[in-house]
């Protein structure tokens, strides 16, 4: 959280509110499209290891999902990248000010990254190896990033060095692993076609999800200015820095909770699931109530040139404890139930979110499109991920009886 704050306080610094505005769509049009590729393997990988039985052969059996995760990118990030060729003017749009086609090579390179990112450490978090999670996030969200930017002249060589020193980083961690560990090729295909079946029907969900912080940004910077996308972007960045402790937590439901789901009576998981939800539920109101007193004094403090959306940084943490019960129980349902209720329920979420958005910008009103256009989607998704949530209690505990 503060490599983050500090990383965006040194873009604003140095190339101001422009930089900044490139910093943020580049860094969610990462985001927005990594999700998609990877088929929702960064779920799959931490349920089916948490499933896994003791036994001598685990090890190999884990890394198996970890093979079978890279393996599923590769193929689609190829696609990614024939689609990309045909249709550059899709990423280019948004960076019409900037003019290079280089960017696609950049973009391409940040995917990647990431993608390798996101798959290698859902299965640490699979294997309960937190402390190798937590170094892998330190090393590739915190230190390269950090030391990075001090030897950056453009924020596009801020990410072209980013995205080749993560490769680097992650390709050593997995070929370490690999040299330790065989694995079986037949038992790898089997999870493959496991991952896949688990996965692409979530893929809806992840392309929602990631849309809800991209999707406002992009449009603003395409039909408005990329300085109007910069003050959007800087509400997003405070309302995801006080999410950063919700999101551990919700990240690590399904290896820790997938376990007592399938040891522990229905009953017992049902009043762990309810016990967590209140206590993040209490916290997350206090952290939205802190974050609408301190807002003012942060932006002012830091960001002086983006003040105009102090206002509208403040307003979306209403929002707050809506995308906390949703953070929390999105991940509860991909444990209980195969089925992709959150692709559902996001759908709606992204309905409203595009509504209110183009409404905004069609009336040039700049409270929906800054404001509105995150509150509504994230009070949706809490309210009917909570309903869906109650829903499938009920039958497990009727069950059980």
């Amino acid at each position: 959280m503060l490599s983050n704050l500090f990383i965006n306080y040194k873009i604003e610094k140095i190339w101001s509110v422009e930089g900044f505005a490139t910093y943020n769509l580049l860094k969610r049009l990462g985001s927005f499209i990594v999700f998609p590729l990877i088929l929702g393997v960064g779920i799959g990988i931490p349920r089916y290891i948490s499933f896994l039985k003791k036994g001598k052969d685990d090890a190999s059996k884990a890394l198996e999902y970890l093979v079978a995760g890279l393996i599923i990118f590769l193929i689609t990030f190829g696609g990614f990248l024939v689609l990309l060729l045909f249709f550059p003017a899709v990423i280019l749009s948004s960076f019409k000010q900037i003019g290079s086609e280089s960017i696609l090579l950049i973009v391409a390179l940040f995917i990647f990254s990431q993608g390798v990112f996101v798959i290698l450490s859902s299965f640490f978090r699979g294997k309960i190896q937190f402390g190798k999670s937590s170094l892998l996030n330190v090393l590739v969200l915190s230190f390269l990033p950090t030391v990075i930017i001090f030897f950056s002249d453009t924020i596009f060589d801020y990410f072209l060095y980013y995205a080749v020193s993560t490769i680097g980083s992650l390709l050593l961690i997995i070929v370490f692993n690999a040299y330790k560990n065989a694995i079986s090729y037949k038992r790898t295909q089997f999870k493959i076609k496991q991952l896949i079946h688990y996965g692409a029907p979530r893929v809806v969900a992840d392309a929602i999800l990631f849309s809800l912080d991209f999707i406002p940004i992009y449009v603003v910077s395409v039909f408005i200015s990329l300085e109007e996308s910069g003050y959007l972007s800087l509400s997003f960045m405070f309302f995801k820095l006080a999410s950063v402790s919700f999101d551990l937590i919700g990240s690590l439901i399904l290896p820790l909770y997938g376990k007592g789901f399938k040891t522990e009576p229905s009953a017992v998981f049902v009043q762990k699931v309810n016990r967590l939800l209140v206590i993040s539920g209490s916290l997350a109101v206090l952290a939205s109530v802190c974050g609408y007193i301190l807002i003012p004094y942060l932006i002012a403090t830091f960001f002086g040139s983006l003040s105009p959306a102090i206002l509208a940084s403040q307003y979306i943490f209403i929002a707050f404890p809506f995308y906390v019960i949703f953070t929390i129980l999105k991940n509860v349902l991909d444990i209980i139930s195969s089925k992709a209720y959150n692709s559902l329920i996001q759908i709606v979420g992204f309905v409203a979110m595009g509504l209110t958005l183009f409404y905004g910008i069609y009336h040039k009103e700049w409270f929906y499109y800054r404001t509105l256009t995150i509150i509504i989607p994230y009070f949706v998704l809490g309210i009917l991920t909570y309903l869906v949530w109650n829903k499938l209690k009920y039958k497990m505990v009727q069950n059980s009886i």
